[in-house]
């Protein structure tokens, strides 16, 4: 398991969207149960993608920004008319650097939301899968078009880092964010799922 982050003030980088930017990973298999964990900082207060994985149909995953300042993890499958979705109970807009982690356990078909290391929310229904592989992104919607972005639903504020963990617990990207320039982040789980930044601003924590 990857570590929590912990690093001093200023030297923790991090990238910051104003509404126009976003990562694109690429292709990714279907995460058909996965844990992704991912570091931020917002006082967005519009809808917003955080992090993304759905087809032209919009079926995949997704975690998202709600306007209310509340955040929700959705698994939706081909033949589902509906996302199952979880959405927390606390906000997270104001400004703080937080942390959200989206879990899906496909056998028991449980979506799990947490923040800051805490239990937040959940909603199980069996009926559900993901079996969508597509783009994977940070900060826009993805699906909507095959193969590709929508240009929708873009974040504002600072992403830190972001992690996501197989169904065997087996890390499928670890990126922490550290380059300080440049317009690529490397993936240093060694599965080489680097990603692209497109209007992003390198800033410290």
């Amino acid at each position: 398991m990857l570590a929590t982050r912990m690093k001093a003030p200023g030297v923790i980088r991090g990238l910051q969207f104003t509404g126009d930017g976003y990562i694109n990973f690429g292709q990714v298999n279907p995460l058909e149960s996965f844990r992704a964990r991912i570091w931020f900082k917002t006082t967005h207060d519009a809808n917003a993608s955080l992090f993304d994985e759905r087809n032209e149909t919009f079926r995949g995953i997704f975690t998202r920004f709600n306007a209310d300042g509340t955040f929700q993890g959705q698994v939706r499958n081909a033949a589902a008319a509906a996302a199952l979705e979880v959405v927390s109970v606390r906000t997270v807009n104001d400004g703080e650097l937080h942390v959200v982690e989206h879990q899906w356990i496909e056998s028991t078909g449980t979506n799990i939301i947490r923040l800051d290391g805490t239990f937040e929310n959940s909603v199980t229904d069996a009926a559900y899968v993901n079996d969508v592989t597509d783009i994977m992104a940070i900060g826009i919607r993805s699906g909507g078009v095959t193969g590709g972005l929508s240009n929708a639903l873009y974040f504002t504020g600072t992403i830190y880092e972001f992690q996501v963990w197989d169904k065997n617990n087996i890390v499928v990207g670890w990126w922490p964010m550290n380059e300080g320039s440049g317009v690529t982040v490397y993936d240093w789980s060694g599965n080489g799922k680097d990603g692209t930044v497109t209007n992003g601003t390198w800033v410290y924590l």
